[in-house]
């Protein structure tokens, strides 16, 4: 009789363990869910913020050569 009960008991606690477990994942992942929706429209922008500055910074670096290249007129052609 002793034995049956020891083996209801580790049932029960294992049970419990497995139902716990269980529901501290479901949390965990809520928890993880929530903190990625918030980082993804902080990195979205950064993203852009830095994309959007690189395009400027080439474009002014491209268009300084340009305008050096473009051959000056003699007064005389005026």
């Amino acid at each position: 009789m002793h034995g049956r009960w020891s083996v209801i008991v580790g049932a029960v606690l294992f049970a419990v363990g497995a139902i716990g477990m269980a529901v501290w994942l479901w949390v965990k992942r809520r928890q993880l869910v929530l903190a990625a929706a918030k980082a993804v429209p902080e990195e979205a922008t950064a993203a852009a913020t830095e994309q959007a500055a690189a395009v400027a910074n080439a474009i002014s670096e491209q268009a300084s050569p340009v305008a050096n290249a473009i051959p000056k007129r003699p007064p005389s052609a005026q």
